[in-house]
C-alpha cells in the first residue's frame, strides 16, 4: 500500500472525526473513499488507492465501534445474519485460496480487500437519522457539482475531472466517452424527485436538469435506462398519474436536443445486442482474444467463458471460485488461468483474466464462485426487499428499493454489485427504517 500524504492524512481526520463523535463528517470521508473520492480525489490526485483508505477505515472503526459504541436496538435481525454468514463465507474464501490455490497472504489480501467493505454494516446502522439525512444532502449537492464538471468534460472534451483511461469517441454518436461519471447520480436523481424536502437547496428543478444530462452523457444504454425505468417505477408505486405525466412531459422537453444522440447510441446495437443473445452466438466470441467491445454481447462472453470453465471444476472450486488474487498478480494468475476474452493488460497486453469493468455478474462468479456469489445476491436482493416493504414509509419513501433495485439491473453493465462496499448507502438508508415489529408498535403508540 503506498502512503501519499494527502490520502492518509484524509484517513486520519476521518477517524479522529468519528472516535471524538463528530459522526456525519467521518462518514462523509468513508463515503467519499468508497466512491473513488467522488471522483474529484481520485487514487492519481490523493496519491493513494481510495480502497486501502475504505479497508483501514472499516477495520479501525469496527474495532472503536464494538468497544465503544451500544449495539443499535432497532437491527434487523435477518440482515444481521445475513451480513454475519457473509462475513464467515469471505474468511473462508481467504483459507482455500491460501490452502488450495497456495495463494500468499499478501495476494489475498490484496484480491479479497474489497469484499469485506459491506461489514461497514456494524458501525454505519448506529447512524442517527438526522446525520443520514445531513450526508444524502451533501451526496446530492457534490454529485451536483461533479455532474456539472462531468458534462463539460463530455461536451467539450477536456479532461477536467482526474482520468486515466484512454478517451475513446463512441462510434455511433461521435461524442468521447468517458467513464468517471458521479457514483451516486443515480441516488441524486431519485432523491431530487422523490425526497426533494431532504435537499436543502432552492434550485431543485435545474439541479435535477443537471443530473439528468449527466445520465445522458455517460452514453450508457443499460444505466441510461435502468435510471429511467427506476423514476417511471416510483411514481407508479406511489400511483400520482398527474405526476407520471408531468416528469414525463419534462424529460420530453429536457432530452429532446439530445433524441439523435440516443436515438444512435440505442439503435444498431442494441439491436445486434439482442440477436446475439437470444441466439447464442456471444459464445463464438471465446474462440477469439478479444477486448471490450462495449456490448452486451461482450459482457455475456465474458461470464460464458469463466462459467463454462468453473463447471469443469471440482466442487469446492465451484463454491469458492477462482480465488481471492488481484489481476495484478499476472505471474500467479496466469499460472492457473488463460481466458480469451478480456481487457487487455497494460503490462503484458494480454486479457485481464478475473476481474472485469463491464458487468459484475461475471466478477461474482469468477470471485466469489456459486456460494459466494448466492450469498452477495440474497444479501442484495433482501435489501430491495425491504426497501420495497418501507416504500411508503418515512424518511425515504421508495428511494432504498429504486436504488438497490436499479443497482442489480445496472450491473449488467458495470460492477456496483460485485463490489460490496457499494452496501454501504443502502444501509444507511435502512438505518433510518426500524423492524416491522417496532414500526407497528411505533404506529399503534402514535394512533393512541
Amino acid at each position: 500500500m503506498q502512503l501519499g500524504l494527502p490520502g492518509t492524512l484524509f484517513l486520519l481526520i476521518a477517524l479522529v472525526l468519528y472516535v471524538t463523535r463528530h459522526k456525519r463528517w467521518s462518514l462523509l470521508f468513508y463515503i467519499s473513499f468508497l466512491s473513488d473520492g467522488f471522483e474529484v480525489l481520485t487514487d492519481s490526485i490523493i496519491g493513494i488507492k481510495n480502497l486501502d483508505l475504505a479497508f483501514v477505515y472499516t477495520i479501525v472503526i469496527l474495532a472503536f465501534t464494538a468497544f465503544y459504541e451500544k449495539k443499535q436496538a432497532n437491527e434487523n435481525k435477518l440482515l444481521r445474519k445475513l451480513v454475519l454468514v457473509m462475513m464467515a463465507f469471505i474468511i473462508c474464501s481467504m483459507v482455500f485460496s491460501y490452502t488450495h490455490y497456495g495463494f500468499s497472504p499478501f495476494q489475498i489480501l490484496q484480491g479479497g480487500r474489497h469484499l469485506l467493505l459491506f461489514a461497514g454494516y456494524f458501525f454505519v446502522i448506529k447512524t442517527p437519522q438526522d446525520d443520514v439525512e445531513w450526508l444524502i444532502d451533501k451526496i446530492f449537492k457534490i454529485t451536483v457539482v461533479v455532474s456539472v464538471l462531468y458534462i463539460l468534460q463530455v461536451f467539450l472534451d477536456l479532461p477536467l475531472l482526474s482520468y486515466g483511461m484512454e478517451v475513446k469517441k463512441d462510434a455511433s454518436t461521435g461524442i468521447s466517452r468517458y467513464y468517471n461519471s458521479p457514483f451516486y447520480l443515480p441516488l441524486s436523481i431519485y432523491i431530487g424527485i422523490f425526497k426533494p424536502d431532504m435537499v436543502k437547496t432552492r434550485f431543485r428543478i435545474p439541479c435535477l436538469v443537471i443530473l439528468a444530462i449527466a445520465q445522458v452523457a455517460t452514453l450508457g444504454r443499460v444505466e441510461i435506462i435502468t435510471t429511467f425505468m427506476m423514476v417511471m417505477l416510483g411514481i407508479l408505486l406511489r400511483g400520482n398519474r398527474s405526476q407520471i405525466v408531468k416528469i414525463g412531459l419534462g424529460l420530453s422537453i429536457l432530452l429532446y436536443p439530445m433524441a439523435e444522440i440516443l436515438g444512435n447510441r440505442f439503435s444498431k446495437a442494441s439491436e445486434l445486442d439482442v440477436k446475439a443473445i437470444f441466439s447464442g452466438s456471444y459464445k463464438d466470441l471465446t474462440q477469439r482474444n478479444i477486448s471490450n467491445n462495449g456490448t452486451l454481447t461482450y459482457r455475456f462472453a465474458w461470464v460464458y467463458e469463466r462459467r463454462s470453465y468453473l463447471d469443469t471444476r471440482p466442487l469446492s472450486e465451484k463454491i469458492f471460485g477462482f480465488g481471492l488474487i488481484s489481476d495484478s498478480q499476472f505471474n500467479e494468475v496466469f499460472r492457473h488461468y488463460y481466458f480469451r476474452i478480456g481487457l487487455k493488460d497494460k503490462n503484458t497486453g494480454l486479457p485481464q483474466q478475473l476481474r472485469t469493468p463491464d458487468i459484475a455478474y461475471g466478477n461474482i462468479l469468477s470471485t466469489l464462485g456459486y456460494g459466494g456469489g448466492a450469498l452477495i445476491m440474497t444479501l442484495w436482493i433482501y435489501m430491495a426487499v425491504l426497501g420495497f416493504r418501507h416504500r411508503n414509509d418515512q424518511p425515504f419513501e421508495g428511494v432504498l428499493f429504486l436504488l438497490v433495485t436499479g443497482y442489480i439491473i445496472r450491473s449488467l453493465s458495470g460492477t456496483v454489485i460485485s463490489d460490496p462496499g457499494n452496501l454501504i448507502i443502502p444501509f444507511l438508508i435502512y438505518s433510518c427504517y426500524p423492524p416491522p415489529g417496532e414500526q407497528k408498535e411505533q404506529q399503534k403508540n402514535q394512533e393512541a
